[in-house]
C-alpha cells in the first residue's frame, strides 16, 4: 500500500500508459480519478477498477480547455476535497514530415501535450497544495514527457518539440514551487518506445506514408535500436510513477525518469 489512500488525478486515464498508470496506483490503495475527453469510455475504464476492487471516480475533461480544467477543479473539490497527486498523461502523436505539417496538426500537439499540462498544474495546484502539500514528503505532479523530449527523431518535429517543452516546464515548476514553499514535487517521465495504441497509429501513419514497409516493421525496427531487446509496456511505465507520486520520492524534485530501455544510453 505504497500510496494508500492519496487521491491522484490521471489525465488521459481511459486506456494505454493513462490506464495502466491508475490500475497500478489503485493496486497500491490510491484513490485514482481518470479523466478523459472521451467520457463514456471513461466511464467504462473506472467501472472495470471499481469491479476489481479500487477506488475509481471517472471525470470529463478536455486537457486544451481552461474552463474544462476550472470545472474540473470545482468538481474535484466538491467530491474528494483535495489531491494528493497529478499525472499530466493526455498526450496526442503526429507522425509527419516538417514539410508536409499542417500548422492546424502542429497546434493540436502542442494544445494537448504542452498547454493542457500548463493549465493542468495551474488549476490543480491549490488543491495539491491544500492535500498533499500537508504531508511531509508533499503532493507529487508527474508529468509524462517522452525520450523525444531528450533526442531529436524524423518525423516527429511537433511531438518532439511538445514533449521537450514538457520537460523544461517541469524543471521550471519544480523551481518555482520549491522557492515558494509549496511543498509540491514536480517531475517528468521519458518513456521509451512504448506500444499502445497512439504508437500503433503513428506506425500505420508512417507506412501509409510510405516511410515503412508495414506497422509491425515499424515496431521490429523500435525493438532492434533498444538495447534491452523489446518494446516497452505500459506497467513499466506506471511503476516508475508510482515511485514518484509514493513517498519514496520525497527528495525528488524537477529531475527527469527516463524509461526507454537504454535508448538515450548510447
Amino acid at each position: 500500500m505504497r500510496v494508500h489512500d492519496k487521491k491522484v488525478l490521471i489525465t488521459g486515464g481511459r486506456r494505454g500508459i493513462g490506464l495502466s498508470i491508475a490500475t497500478r496506483l489503485a493496486a497500491e490503495g490510491a484513490v485514482v480519478l481518470l479523466a478523459d475527453i472521451e467520457k463514456e469510455a471513461c466511464e467504462a475504464a473506472a467501472a472495470d477498477l471499481v469491479a476489481k476492487g479500487f477506488d475509481a471516480r471517472p471525470y470529463a475533461l478536455d486537457v486544451s480547455s481552461e474552463e474544462s480544467w476550472q470545472r474540473l477543479a470545482e468538481s474535484i473539490a466538491q467530491d474528494v476535497d483535495g489531491l494528493d497527486g497529478l499525472v499530466n498523461n493526455a498526450g496526442v502523436e503526429l507522425t509527419s514530415r516538417v514539410t508536409e505539417t499542417d500548422l492546424d496538426d502542429w497546434q493540436k500537439v502542442l494544445d494537448v501535450n504542452l498547454t493542457g499540462l500548463f493549465l493542468g498544474t495551474k488549476h490543480m495546484a491549490p488543491l495539491l497544495q491544500a492535500t498533499g502539500g500537508s504531508g511531509s514528503a508533499g503532493a507529487s505532479v508527474v508529468n509524462i514527457s517522452s525520450i523525444l523530449g531528450l533526442v531529436g527523431f524524423a518525423e516527429a518535429s511537433a511531438y518532439a518539440a511538445s514533449k521537450g517543452g514538457v520537460r523544461l516546464f517541469t524543471k521550471s515548476v519544480a523551481m518555482e514551487f520549491a522557492q515558494a514553499g509549496k511543498n509540491i514535487r514536480v517531475n517528468s517521465v521519458h518513456p521509451g518506445f512504448v506500444r499502445t495504441r497512439m504508437t500503433e497509429t503513428g506506425a500505420e501513419r508512417l507506412a501509409a506514408g510510405g516511410m515503412a514497409e508495414d506497422a509491425e516493421s515499424v515496431f521490429r525496427q523500435l525493438q532492434q535500436i533498444t538495447p534491452l531487446g523489446r518494446i516497452g509496456t505500459p506497467l513499466d511505465i506506471a511503476n516508475g510513477v508510482l515511485f514518484l507520486i509514493s513517498d519514496e520520492s520525497a527528495f525528488m524534485t524537477g529531475a527527469e525518469l527516463v524509461i526507454d530501455g537504454g535508448y538515450t544510453a548510447r
